[in-house]
C-alpha cells in the first residue's frame, strides 16, 4: 500500500478554482464538485501507476475509463488538456504542475538541485560518522559515551526498519531525547528528570513495590 508516502497534495480551494469552474463548463451536466472528483481520480491514477506524472504508458480512452466516465471519453481528455490539468507532449499525456500535487517528486526534485549545486549529499544514519561536531553535541547535552548513543540509535531505527537521509539530525534528536529521558531515582520514589522536560506534562511515577 503506497499511501503513507504517496499522499496526493488536494487544495482547500479547489472546488472554486477557476480551471475547475472551466473544466465544469466545458463537461455537459457537470457541476464543479463533479470537475474535482474526476481530478481526483486523474491524479489518485497517476499516482498508482505514473507516480512521475508521466502518462504514456496509457491512451486517452484508458485515462478516461480510470476516471470512471463512461460516454464522450474524448470529450473529457481534451477539456482537461484546454483547461491546464493534462498536458500532451510527443510521447503522450501528463499531469500538468505535477510536483505541485505529488509532493515525492518535489523531494526528488530538491535531491536533484543540490547534486547539481556541487553541494555534498549528507550521510545516512547508517554511514554518519562521530566528528567533532556530533560528539560535542553530544557532551554538551550530558551524554558521556557518544558512540554507545549513535550505536542505540542505529540499532532502534534500524530494528523499525527506517532508513534516514540526514543522519546527524536523527542523531542529533536522539541525544536531545536522551537528555529529556535521562532519570534518577528521588527519596520520594518517583523518578526525576534530569533535564527540563519538553514533550511530558510531568514526571512518570515509579512502579509501586
Amino acid at each position: 500500500m503506497t499511501y503513507p508516502t504517496r499522499m496526493v497534495v488536494i487544495d482547500p480551494g479547489l472546488p472554486r478554482h477557476p480551471k475547475v469552474l472551466r473544466l465544469a463548463a466545458k463537461l455537459e451536466f457537470c457541476a464543479p464538485a463533479i470537475a474535482v472528483g474526476i481530478l481526483v481520480c486523474l491524479w489518485d491514477f497517476a499516482r498508482e501507476f505514473g507516480p512521475d506524472g508521466n502518462l504514456f504508458f496509457a491512451t486517452d480512452d484508458d485515462i478516461a475509463r480510470a476516471i470512471g466516465w463512461v460516454d464522450q471519453r474524448a470529450e473529457l481528455i481534451a477539456a482537461l488538456v484546454e483547461t491546464g490539468w493534462l498536458e500532451r507532449t510527443p510521447t503522450g499525456l501528463r499531469i500538468h504542475d505535477a510536483q505541485h500535487h505529488f509532493p515525492w517528486l518535489r523531494r526528488k526534485a530538491t535531491t536533484r538541485q543540490r547534486t547539481l549545486a556541487g553541494i555534498p549529499a549528507k550521510p545516512p544514519l547508517s554511514e554518519l560518522a562521530l566528528t567533532e561536531t556530533p560528539r560535542a553535541y553530544a557532551h554538551a547535552h550530558g551524554v558521556e559515551d557518544p558512540e554507545r548513543a549513535l550505536e542505540d540509535c542505529r540499532d532502534w531505527h534500524a530494528a523499525r526498519g527506517k532508513q534516514w537521509t540526514d543522519g546527524a539530525a536523527i542523531f542529533r534528536m536522539w541525544i536531545r531525547k536522551d537528555a529529556d529521558f535521562r532519570r534518577r531515582d528521588t527519596p520520594t520514589g518517583r523518578y526525576q528528570l534530569l533535564e527540563t522536560p519538553t514533550t511530558m506534562a510531568e514526571p512518570r511515577r515509579a512502579p509501586l513495590p
